[in-house]
């Protein structure tokens, strides 16, 4: 069906996957991987996975290995990212199925990312997960989060969130793990909804074990943050999600609320945002 792609079937929670494979960079272990779960039901969406793929290409400085673990898009949606050079594509063609229904997305999201779990070179030290909605602005990104791994701190991110736990958790929209001690242990990143989301519990597995999480100070939970940013900034009045490092650059961005979760929202789409959000990035970023 797909040309150049391998055929692998992959059983997660004893449920078997078809996916298709393209290998297009291969990395020694030591070399962080990126992983972007995907999923374009409409043709807008795929604006997303423009800018993410895009802006990753342009402001990572280091060698890396891009993944896009695509769950069901239409085919028809697909063309531009079949196309893409340089990023390791997976096509798992069997929509998930949760437990309750009503959790849909974030299972798949979380089925994506074991699916990704299972293929990387399993003695990968750093793997980082990624929402196709995000986009990257500064050149030291990368190593600006790998800068914040340590004996004690094994997960880094983009956000803290106290949404469901109270001493919060990282996001897994963008956060990076030691997936060494993940396999040593076992861990997922399947949500238990409604007390857990995607990536939530394996984040406070990880604390409860002794470890340490690194959350840059980010927009969301913190809007005072926004008071920082330079008036002339096309980032000022962006409604979305936007991350610091510690100089108190905007290293990184996720748009978040407004984005079509499923066919299901189609009529409360709101294209205005992509609209938006694609012009904004690709006309000073990129």
């Amino acid at each position: 069906m797909f040309k150049g792609f391998i055929k692998k079937n992959i059983t997660i929670e004893n449920y078997e996957y078809k996916i298709f494979l393209k290998k297009q960079i291969v990395l020694a272990k030591e070399y962080p991987r990126l992983i972007i779960v995907s999923y374009l039901p409409v043709k807008e969406t795929i604006k997303l996975i423009k800018i993410s793929i895009s802006t990753i290409k342009k402001y990572t400085t280091i060698p890396y290995e891009l993944w896009v673990i695509d769950n069901n898009s239409p085919i028809k949606n697909l063309k531009w990212l079949l196309r893409q050079k340089g990023i390791n594509l997976v096509l798992n063609r069997k929509t998930p199925k949760p437990p309750d229904d009503k959790f849909r997305e974030s299972y798949s999201n979380g089925i994506a990312l074991e699916i990704a779990r299972q293929l990387v070179d399993p003695e990968t030290k750093y793997f980082m997960t990624l929402h196709q909605d995000i986009a990257v602005c500064n050149n030291s990104w990368l190593e600006f989060l790998l800068s914040k791994f340590n004996d004690k701190t094994k997960a880094v991110g983009v956000r803290l969130d106290r949404k469901r736990v109270t001493d919060g958790v990282l996001h897994v929209l963008g956060y990076i793990v030691d997936l060494q001690i993940i396999l040593k242990n076992k861990l997922s990143f399947i949500p238990h909804l409604p007390e857990y989301d995607v990536g939530d519990k394996l984040i406070v597995d990880l604390k409860n074990m002794g470890y340490e999480i690194h959350a840059s100070p980010n927009t969301l939970w913190e809007p005072e943050l926004v008071e920082k940013i330079d008036n002339n900034s096309p980032l000022k009045t962006l409604k979305a999600d936007r991350s610091f490092n510690d100089e108190g650059n905007i290293f990184f961005l996720h748009l978040g609320r407004g984005v079509l979760k499923s066919q299901k929202d189609s009529n409360y789409f709101n294209k205005t945002i992509i609209e938006v959000w694609y012009k904004i990035i690709k006309r000073y970023y990129l």
